[in-house]
């Protein structure tokens, strides 16, 4: 799980995470995401110098975009994300982010065991390494109810200063 405040670079980390699978490992790629639109999502990450068009165009990498999602549609997204693991057969996939999906649930305890079905037993299942993003409010401290990170195998929380440098992370020869 990747935690941190709104700005902290919690889609930036994931971004190369995905990016770098591509590019040097030659990994499919997924990232969910129920906070930005998929054209949000490829404006501002080509400014960065990552282009996931072609890798879509490649069918080794999809962007599915949940942001406008109700809890009516909900049961849909679900079926819709596991057509598209089947389909393109990831093995890095980012869900971007769980404060947004619990938004769609009648009740945290809801979303909290669907993400647990879904990154515990399905992914997990299909050798998959996935990262839940998870955005901490202002003003608060803690980074959820505790049933989040109980589903996770490790935890990194990002912060926003002004003194933050984002190290490069890889480079790519392709």
């Amino acid at each position: 799980m990747v935690v941190g405040r709104s700005g902290s670079g919690k889609t930036v980390l994931c971004s190369h995470f995905l990016y770098y699978g591509l590019t040097a490992k030659e990994d499919k790629g997924l990232y969910i995401s129920f906070s930005e639109s998929k054209a949000q999502f490829y404006a501002n990450i080509k400014t960065l110098g990552m282009d996931f068009d072609k890798f879509e165009r490649q069918t080794k990498f999809a962007l599915l975009d949940f942001a406008s999602l109700t809890k009516d549609g909900i049961q849909d997204a679900l079926e819709e994300i596991l057509a598209t693991i089947r389909t393109i057969n990831p093995k890095r996939v980012i869900l971007d982010s769980f404060s947004a999906i619990s938004l769609a649930f009648e009740n945290q305890a809801e979303a909290r065991t669907t993400i647990h079905v879904l990154l515990g037993k399905i992914l997990r299942s299909e050798g998959i390494t996935s990262i839940l993003v998870m955005e901490i409010p202002h003003g608060k401290e803690n980074m959820g109810s505790g049933l989040e990170e109980s589903v996770v195998d490790g935890i990194i929380q990002l912060d926003h200063r002004e003194d933050n440098v984002l190290p490069v992370i890889y480079e790519s020869s392709k």
